[in-house]
């Protein structure tokens, strides 16, 4: 039984999670027909492979297995679930895009594959192209839905315990939080650093982009000079540098006002009460980043509150 590359391990979690969405990992008992990554498995005579259970390691296990096993039914295997996936997705109103297409062949070619039926221009090009405000925001929902909750409210609470903390500890504290909150995210946070004549609160990788983070715990409204300083060091350090300013309090309306006047910037704001509306209503830190990011390009607003966001959001989640 021959193992697999590193490289083709790597591809196969990454197809699992672009397959994800495409199909149910147990159809519901009385719809007709039945069609789940169970039932495709089986149609194709790799049933056995299929181990049941928490459906993203099912999908992995599926397509390890079948790459060492059976490795001339990957082709089938992969036709039959876009086939399929197309039916049921349609059904939902959530059609398969060309952008998840187009990134599913990438992955495929990853395994050493190249399959003419997916990547035929005229399939592709039948496949309605992606909406921005509402497909980006379901690209999270596989990695949104491994989040435990458990850890998400641990933080928020305590974010609510910190105001018992004493006034030196509360800085410290706060950039902790935020270090485990992005990395529960998957964001890859680095904590606080120096550079020559400057103190970084650390950073973070999001969608190929990085961006500088300053953390701020106090009760004045943070003005356009602290402001100025986190732009400085994003735009200063790269031409393609984004920062985050998030703070307890609030921003100075002033300051903001100022600032946005001043010239075009790549940082964006979170203030205190942002925080608790993610926090309280469970909402996923990368769709409120995207959104936030996207006002600051649409209209150049540096602090989109999240309370205005929301029915962004959900709507999105409808479609």
């Amino acid at each position: 039984m021959p193992e697999l590359t590193l490289q083709e391990t790597q591809a196969i979690t990454e197809l699992a999670e672009a397959l994800y969405s495409f199909l149910p990992a147990s159809a519901y008992p009385y719809s007709k027909p039945k069609v789940d990554f169970g039932t495709v498995a089986r149609d194709i005579g790799i049933g056995n492979l299929w181990p049941g259970g928490s459906k993203l390691p099912a999908i992995q296990t599926l397509l390890e297995a079948t790459l060492r096993t059976k490795r001339d039914r990957f082709c089938p295997l992969m036709i039959r679930i876009t086939k399929e996936g197309l039916k049921y997705r349609n059904k939902k109103g959530i059609p398969i895009t060309q952008e998840e297409m187009n990134r599913l062949n990438q992955l495929i070619v990853g395994v050493v594959f190249k399959i003419p039926e997916l990547v035929d221009p005229n399939f592709i090009s039948s496949l309605p192209k992606a909406k921005l405000n509402s497909t980006e925001i379901r690209k999270d929902e596989t990695a949104s839905s491994k989040i435990s909750p458990e850890k998400i409210e641990s933080i928020k609470q305590r974010f609510l315990q910190m105001e018992k903390l004493k006034p030196q500890e509360r800085g410290y504290e706060f950039e902790k939080l935020l270090y485990d909150l992005f990395d529960i995210y998957g964001f890859n946070p680095r904590p606080s650093f120096r550079n020559t004549g400057e103190q970084i609160d650390g950073s973070i990788e999001f969608e190929h982009q990085f961006y500088l983070i300053e953390a701020r715990w106090q009760t004045n409204p943070i003005p356009e000079k602290d402001l100025l300083a986190l732009h400085g060091r994003a735009s200063g350090h790269s031409r393609i540098g984004r920062g985050i300013f998030i703070t307890c309090g609030n921003f100075s309306a002033d300051g903001v006002y100022a600032f946005q006047r001043l010239q075009p910037t790549s940082i964006i704001g979170f203030d205190g009460q942002d925080l608790y509306i993610i926090f309280e209503n469970r909402l996923s830190l990368a769709d409120v980043i995207r959104l936030k990011v996207r006002k600051l390009v649409e209209s150049g607003e540096f602090h989109y509150p999240v309370l205005k966001l929301i029915p962004e959001i959900l709507n999105a989640k409808k479609q």
